[in-house]
This record gives structure tokens, C-alpha cells and sequence, in this order.
């Protein structure tokens, strides 16, 4: 696989989100997830094509966000001039913050190009 310019190796212990895979397209947790996935469930496709992946992609987090702003000012719209700039944004902002908060499976995760995490098979793989 080629390294992308610029990309940065770091270790595993410094990344607090996912680990992505971009030869099968896949997101771990860790690398020992990765590569007990990797052993049991695609190993006869990637040996069929001689490729071992080498590398994890650090992933970039992305969580929900509702903006108080964009909600007052498309409450307000049809609305006297002006209204929307005597509005309490901040509380409503707040509580939008508390609620997103508490939400559950709303993360997304994306590939970021920028750091990865190096794949030691030998220690996964015992040497014949």
C-alpha cells in the first residue's frame, strides 16, 4: 500500500477514536480487533490476492451538533424584523449541547489520511 505524503505513524496507546482498514473498508476499535477479524474472516480473500494490510488509518470522529443560531433564526423568519436577535440563543444552545450529549449511536466515523497505526503480523502470525 502506498504511504500517503505527509501521513504520520503513531502508537496505538495515543489514538482515542477508530482504526480504519481501507482494504476491506472496515472500522476497529483496536488493532488486535483488526487483526483477529482480519484472520478469521477475510484472510482467503486477501492470501488469494497476496495482500496483507500494513497499516490502519487513524479515523477522524464526527458527533451530532444542532446549531441554537440556524433554529432561532428559521424560527424567526416569518417573524417580526429583528426578532431573532432578542432571543435567549445561548440557553437554547446549551440545551441542544445536554441533548446531543446524551444521544446514542450518533457518531460517525470517517478515514483520515493523516495518521495511521502500523500492523505488526508478527505478532498475530507464528513464523514457521
Amino acid at each position: 500500500m502506498e504511504t500517503i505524503p505527509k501521513a504520520k505513524e503513531v502508537d496505538e496507546r495515543d489514538v482515542t477514536t477508530m482504526l480504519y482498514c481501507e482494504e476491506n473498508e472496515e472500522y476497529y476499535s483496536t488493532v488486535d480487533d483488526f487483526a483477529e477479524d482480519f484472520m478469521y474472516n477475510h484472510s482467503e480473500l486477501f492470501d488469494a490476492l497476496g495482500i496483507r494490510p500494513t497499516r490502519l488509518w487513524v479515523a477522524s470522529e464526527e458527533k451530532i451538533h444542532i446549531d441554537a443560531d440556524e433554529i432561532v433564526l428559521d424560527a424567526c423568519s416569518v417573524l417580526g424584523e429583528d426578532t431573532e436577535y432578542v432571543c435567549d440563543n445561548d440557553s437554547l444552545q446549551k440545551l441542544l449541547d445536554d441533548w446531543c450529549e446524551e444521544q446514542t449511536a450518533t457518531t460517525t466515523y470517517y478515514p483520515c489520511y493523516k495518521e495511521y497505526v502500523v500492523v505488526n503480523w508478527d505478532k498475530y502470525i507464528e513464523e514457521g
